[in-house]
């Protein structure tokens, strides 16, 4: 290997013409990882930079530097004939380290993941991999979608440093590089995917323990981007008292307009460019904070955007201000009380799916609303729908009561007059997806039974309404 330093940087690299490339580099990046594109020849070679965090990084770093690990990894892998870019060499600087290797021009699987066209090539792929993996004795500990890339026909496998090759491949090792992979994938694959996957991979033996870290990988995750709701991040950025989603176009400070709505809990006010939700309790304007971070880091646009959050103060308790969605739609107790009379029956069942598809969509991704009055379903005009109150989202999952609870509140908060056939056709599409047919009915009998018991309260289009049932 040719051996030079600059900057304080030594570096170790396949070629001597590598050395132009690297010179640049004259200090350290500030960032913890940094990527560079460079040309290189013919082609180009991608640089990665990995800054080292307190004591144990620093002895990490005088020790086994990741870049260099990912460097001699990515070696082993590709001589075992496992696609990985070519390594082209490492810098070790007093901070942290540097890899170096060929630029692969393709696609992370991850963009496959909503490309119905692309599931059984995707699914196959990783069969694939898997295989490798267990063959060789790998275990990668970040095998998820985004560090697998498609490129002619072949899937490269990168960002190798937490992996380890294992004398003994155990069952723990293959869980963890199925969950892994699948983490992403698995709350849109149904059951016939699911089945077909388990089936050329690992059997129904497999599937339980991977199903199980599944759940433990995301609540993890959940638990994290939740942690992060009051830092700067990628996603965020704090100033003082206020923290600010980065992808918030230009500045919001339009003019107070009115009042809304204020109780014990909560004032919410609509000013000329945002409506702000002002929380009397610190617990309650943390808890929806950190919803609407966990929804933005998961790209699951189911409430208003939210655009920043200004912490509580000597001056006052803190708010949260977002979209306004006045002009947009209304809520659904509403909309029902407005509309439903007047819609055709195709109307209604083309509704009726949609809501359901959206019910659908939530639950898939174990999300459900612990207060789901209609009054905190908002129907958009366009055709879609969004939930209010983020403080009442619950991402820990849930099991037949929630869902019980959650359909009752919500049978029993629209008219009396909408018929029992279309409450129990959109039912009936929420939980076939969830339950067998066994269950599915007797849950259907109880959520009528318990909503018998209950009035139904409401607010239409004149005010609140009370009504019971005939």
């Amino acid at each position: 290997m040719h051996t030079f330093k600059t900057s304080g940087i030594t570096w170790f690299l396949e070629d001597e013409p590598l050395e132009r490339v690297v010179q640049e580099l004259a200090y350290e990046p500030a960032q913890r990882r940094v990527h560079l594109v460079r040309e290189y020849e013919h082609g180009k070679v991608f640089i990665k930079f990995f800054r080292e965090k307190g004591l144990s990084g620093q002895i990490r770093n005088r020790i086994l530097p990741r870049g260099k690990k990912e460097y001699e990894l990515s070696k082993k892998l590709r001589s075992l004939s496992i696609p990985t870019p070519k390594p082209l060499g490492y810098g070790v600087a007093p901070q942290g380290s540097y890899l170096v290797q060929e630029w692969i021009e393709g696609v992370p699987l991850l963009d496959w993941v909503e490309n119905r066209n692309k599931r059984e090539q995707l699914l196959v792929s990783l069969v694939t991999l898997l295989a490798r993996l267990k063959s060789a004795g790998f275990r990668h500990n970040d095998l998820h979608l985004a560090n697998m890339i498609a490129s002619s026909d072949e899937i490269y496998l990168v960002d190798l440093h937490k992996g380890a090759f294992k004398k003994n491949f155990t069952v723990g090792d293959d869980v963890s590089n199925v969950s892994h992979a699948l983490a992403i994938l698995y709350e849109s694959m149904d059951e016939r995917e699911k089945e077909w996957f388990f089936k050329q991979y690992g059997g129904d033996a497999l599937r339980v323990p991977v199903e199980k870290e599944l759940a433990r990988l995301r609540q993890r995750w959940v638990e994290r981007k939740a942690e992060r709701a009051f830092r700067t991040t990628s996603l965020l950025e704090r100033s003082g008292n206020r923290i600010t989603v980065r992808s918030v176009d230009g500045e919001i400070h339009g003019a107070y307009l009115a009042t809304i709505k204020k109780d014990k809990k909560v004032k919410v006010e609509r000013y000329a460019d945002h409506l702000r939700k002002t929380y009397v309790h610190r617990r309650r304007l943390h808890r929806a904070w950190k919803h609407h971070v966990i929804l933005e880091y998961m790209r699951f646009f189911i409430t208003p955007r939210p655009y920043y959050a200004e912490g509580p103060s000597t001056s006052g308790p803190g708010y949260i201000a977002m979209e306004d969605l006045t002009g947009k739609g209304e809520e659904l107790d509403r909309f029902l009380d407005r509309n439903y009379d007047g819609m055709e029956v195709p109307a209604r069942r083309a509704f009726i799916g949609r809501l359901s598809l959206f019910f659908v969509s939530v639950l898939k991704k174990k999300i459900f609303h612990a207060d789901l009055k209609a009054c905190n379903i908002f129907v958009l005009q366009k055709g879609s729908f969004l939930f209010l109150d983020v403080e009442d989202l619950n991402f820990s999952g849930f099991d037949d009561a929630a869902i019980k609870r959650m359909l009752v509140q919500l049978n029993t908060t629209i008219p009396q007059r909408i018929p029992i056939g279309d409450r129990l056709r959109f039912f009936t599409k929420i939980t076939e997806g969830l339950l067998p047919r066994p269950e599915r009915k007797c849950l259907l009998k109880e959520i009528i039974s318990e909503s018998l018991q209950s009035e139904i309260v409401y607010e239409g289009v004149s005010g609140l309404k009370r009504e019971a049932w005939k």
